[in-house]
């Protein structure tokens, strides 16, 4: 009712034909007859004005009214930022700084605004010359400096200034610290994890998870709390915990109802969706990630959406649906452009490569895992990198392109710098190495497997070895190997069980037909070409 009497009330006003006949004085006071008029009708209380904020500040500002328009600004560009309006919020924002008579104070706490939609718009530029302008003049002890010393970890983050992002985390954390500002500390280091996940310290990324954690629940911040607990299961699920992943993520996602947070919810269906996924429960995975789609699409959220489509392209594949993986894949690819999500672009290519893989169309296969390589700059994900390689060897070797494949390998082991990344360079070797017929290399590099190395990695390797084993009628070796295979399969779980069965039949296979034909060579690559790297990528 109120907002249909606001209706009436504008337009009864705005549309009198006589307004272009007033002098400037009575147009002046036509804004604020209109301002005040409709500020009585709504109420007058910030959450019944804000929807109406943005035209409510434009008579402000033609009644000359400087304080209220400050007021309604303000409100207005928290409106946009909710409905994910970054830009509307950036112009109401920037609009009020330029208002005359503003406080130092006054002129900080619109500019820690500014920077949030700044970095949620990706506006580097613009945050770089704000952070310029506002950092020196912000002193020690306000409650506006942790903020801005996380907005400029934030943009050595996005800038990809891997060695500058960690210390300058470090430096807000003791800012929030020194002021007891809880809810901020407990941001600074949430931020400060994902770099851990970035660098796959996911053991580490754990421990920052929860004390970011203690620290919004210190803060009485409820919508933070569940936030954290859905970063906790993810690193779970990383670790391989999924049991406890699934109990958090059910925990995190009743937190997230009730702080009403639509965003943090999307998210979290959508790595849940991985976790079932990685378990081998692919329709629980497809409904979590749908569920996921359709919540974040109406909201014009790009990042997460984005991430969404993709993974579930990701299943598509797996489950050898290449239509639809291609579709989802294309679908993500143009949303993670659209929200400047180098990540996503190259996880969207990735799937996509290995959509045409399954068709058939391995140069298209090749070309597009070579796009997927060069779309996440290393220093900002390392890890994906390492599988974007990964994932050209094996293509590569399927469309003939051996020397690519070679100078991948190279390439990959060069970059990876972490066990899982080393084990993954070591699959890519194998499989060069046993085109090339070095097939004592392929054995050298599987007995460097440990106890620790990642189940499906050490099934790959095994059954390369298999395969080396059986082009050299070395029978023995190669049923060692497939015992070793079989260890595997025993003690895995989920996607990693099926994967394992899928190697140990390989495997069996391979000495079967081997013993049978001594004319066994080399070509073993063929067809065997797995989805391991964009499983790896859940």
């Amino acid at each position: 009712m109120h907002a249909e009497r606001a209706y009436l009330f504008r337009h009864a006003l705005l549309r009198d034909a006589a307004y272009q006949l007033f002098t400037p004085d009575g147009r002046t006071s036509l804004h604020a007859l209109a301002l005040e008029i409709m500020e009585f009708v709504l109420g007058g209380e910030d959450s019944a004005l804000e929807p109406f904020a943005s035209e409510l500040a434009d008579h402000a500002q033609h009644a000359g009214l400087n304080e209220k328009q400050l007021r309604l600004r303000r409100l207005a560009a928290a409106h946009a930022g909710k409905l994910y309006r970054n830009n509307e919020a950036i112009e109401h924002l920037e609009r009020a700084l330029k208002l005359p008579g503003l406080s130092a104070d006054q002129r900080l706490t619109l500019a820690q605004g500014l920077g949030k939609y700044l970095l949620n718009a990706s506006r580097l530029e613009r945050l770089r010359q704000l952070l310029d302008e506002y950092l020196p003049k912000t002193p020690r002890g306000s409650a506006t400096l942790p903020v801005f010393l996380l907005y400029e970890a934030d943009f050595n983050y996005l800038s990809r200034q891997p060695e500058k992002t960690r210390a300058a985390y470090d430096r807000a954390a003791e800012a929030a610290r020194e002021l007891g500002d809880h809810v901020t500390l407990g941001n600074i280091l949430c931020n400060r994890a994902i770099l851990s996940c970035d660098s796959w310290e996911f053991e580490q990324a754990l421990e920052e998870f929860r004390e970011a954690q203690a620290m919004h629940a210190r803060g009485e911040n409820h919508a933070g709390v569940g936030l954290m607990q859905a970063n906790i299961a993810y690193a779970l699920q990383r670790l391989d915990r999924y049991d406890e992943a699934l109990q958090a993520y059910d925990s995190a996602l009743e937190a997230l109802e009730r702080a009403d947070d639509k965003t943090a919810i999307g998210n979290t269906l959508s790595n849940r969706g991985l976790a079932y996924r990685r378990l081998g429960r692919m329709d629980e995975a497809l409904q979590s990630l749908q569920s996921a789609a359709e919540i974040l699409r109406p909201l014009g959220e790009r990042f997460y959406l984005s991430q969404a489509l993709a993974s579930a392209a990701m299943i598509q594949v797996d489950l050898e649906r290449a239509s639809e993986a291609e579709a989802l894949a294309a679908e993500a690819h143009e949303i993670a452009k659209e929200g400047a999500n180098p990540y996503t672009i190259g996880m969207s290519l990735i799937v996509r490569s290995g959509a045409l893989r399954i068709l058939g169309r391995w140069d298209e296969a090749e070309s597009v895992a070579s796009q997927a390589i060069d779309a996440v700059p290393l220093e900002m994900h390392r890890g994906y990198v390492v599988q974007a390689y990964l994932n050209h060897v094996e293509i590569a070797l399927g469309a003939g392109e051996f020397e690519k494949a070679r100078a991948s390998a190279t390439r990959m082991n060069e970059l990876a710098n972490q066990d899982l990344m080393s084990q993954m360079a070591s699959v890519a070797l194998a499989r060069v190495a046993l085109f090339d017929g070095d097939f004592d290399r392929v054995h050298e590099l599987a007995e460097q497997l440990s106890e620790r190395s990642d189940d499906e990695t050490s099934c790959t390797l095994l059954t390369l070895a298999v395969r080396a084993a059986c082009a050299q009628r070395d029978w023995d070796r190669a049923e060692a190997q497939t015992a070793r295979i079989a260890g595997v399969h025993e003690r895995a779980s989920g996607l990693e069980k099926i994967d394992a069965e899928n190697r140990l039949n390989d495997a069996v296979e391979l000495i079967r037909n081997g013993a049978q034909n001594a004319e066994m060579r080399r070509g073993f690559l063929e067809n065997e070409m797995s989805v391991r790297a964009w499983r790896l990528l859940g």
